[in-house]
């Protein structure tokens, strides 16, 4: 019974609007450092640097890797939040192409 969709469909389209613009900005192969952390919003597991990724695809970025920095979310781990035990932080490199 949450709105999370609310929070997440809002702030993927501010990140789109984000990326379209570096897109627009950067010269053709300029490198892209994105550190995104991904969300269990309750409970729900959402892979931001997943969605991230591919929204950098969809709008003219090769992805040059995804390594993930940290692991987090140990603090949170309850039965209700499944989600939680995925967490981490990511440093997405990109290519404008």
């Amino acid at each position: 019974n949450k709105d999370y969709f609310l929070f997440i469909y809002s702030y993927l389209a501010l990140m789109q609007n984000v990326i379209r613009e570096l897109q627009r900005i950067l010269r053709s192969s300029s490198n892209l450092h994105l550190i995104v952390s991904d969300a269990a919003l309750y409970g729900v597991y959402i892979p931001t640097h997943e969605i991230l990724s591919q929204l950098m695809i969809d709008n003219g970025f090769q992805i040059i890797n995804v390594e993930n920095m940290r692991k987090r979310g140990e603090r949170w781990l309850l039965k209700k939040r499944t989600g939680a035990n995925k967490l981490g932080e990511y440093h997405i490199h990109a290519k404008r192409i």
